[in-house]
């Protein structure tokens, strides 16, 4: 990775390591929402640097690759301090250390922060056995930072980095836009150019599947580990990332972002227990 790229992952764990405290519950957020979801139809996309990325593409976007994807749900909207509150509250953790900003505002709309890739797919877990749906993942160890994965399990789980890529491009309606649903960035996303922090969900246009901040507002987890050189090796269908590793991907930039990091292709990784003011998620689904 070139230095400019991780620079904003570097601060998202100063930033975090700074401020580490427990957080009082907010009693005054609604009760239970399920994250509203939108079915992408599966199909064959170019994943990687194609054309309309002109040359702001990083070596690990290369080389571009056809890649098969079978149908899946994905989340309309990241994750919002609201819907991990119901988690909290109905499992009795601690909520996440409160941003710099006011994160029930508008009844607690922003995105969730300060979640790492665990955070992330517990609250998955919970809501599958909320839904009656099988979880996708299994803890272990002392820590319970082992993590085995059922790929056919029916439950929530975060989208693979494959997934990701071919809902922000706009899945099977794409129109090709550099970012997620346009090629004029201060349509579609927060980043640092317009905001000094996150905003509530669906304040910028969506994409052409109706997704909101696909781009922007807070990078998003992603469920696969991260290899700089997994696209000279990435399977054609369904790809799901390498076995093993150490970091896993984000995607998406956040508000502190700068607008090449925005991009639909761009790649981001960080390790799976880092947490920050511009890391956030959104749930997926198997078909």
């Amino acid at each position: 990775m070139k230095q400019f790229k991780s620079l904003p992952v570097l601060l998202l764990l100063l930033l975090t390591a700074c401020s580490i405290q427990k957080l009082p519950i907010h009693t005054e957020l609604g009760s239970f929402t399920a994250p509203e979801v939108v079915l992408v139809q599966g199909s064959t996309f170019t994943m990687g640097c194609t054309d309309e990325q002109a040359s702001d593409c990083e070596g690990d976007e290369k080389p571009a690759h056809r890649v098969t994807l079978s149908s899946f749900y994905i989340g309309k909207y990241e994750v919002t301090v609201n819907e991990y509150y119901d988690y909290a509250q109905s499992t009795g953790i601690d909520m996440p250390v409160e941003p710099g900003w006011d994160w029930t505002a508008g009844g607690g709309d922003y995105p969730i922060v300060n979640v790492n890739w665990f955070d992330a797919a517990r609250y998955c877990n919970w809501l599958s056995k909320k839904e009656g749906l099988t979880q996708v993942y299994s803890f272990s160890g002392i820590d319970g930072s082992r993590i085995a994965i059922s790929h056919s399990a029916n439950g929530y789980r975060l989208p693979t980095e494959a997934e990701w890529e071919y809902a922000a491009r706009g899945g099977a309606k794409s129109r090709g836009y550099k970012y997620s649903g346009s090629n004029e960035i201060n349509k579609v996303a927060w980043y640092d150019d317009n905001t000094f922090s996150p905003k509530a969900y669906g304040t910028r246009l969506p994409n052409e599947l109706d997704l909101y901040d696909m781009n922007g507002n807070v990078s998003e987890w992603c469920q696969d580990w991260y290899s700089d050189t997994y696209y000279d090796m990435s399977p054609s269908t369904d790809p799901k990332g390498p076995e093993r590793g150490d970091r896993r991907v984000l995607r998406g930039g956040g508000w502190y972002g700068l607008a090449e990091l925005l991009r639909v292709t761009n790649r981001d990784d960080i390790s799976p227990g880092g947490r920050g003011i511009s890391g956030g998620f959104r749930v997926a689904r198997s078909q």
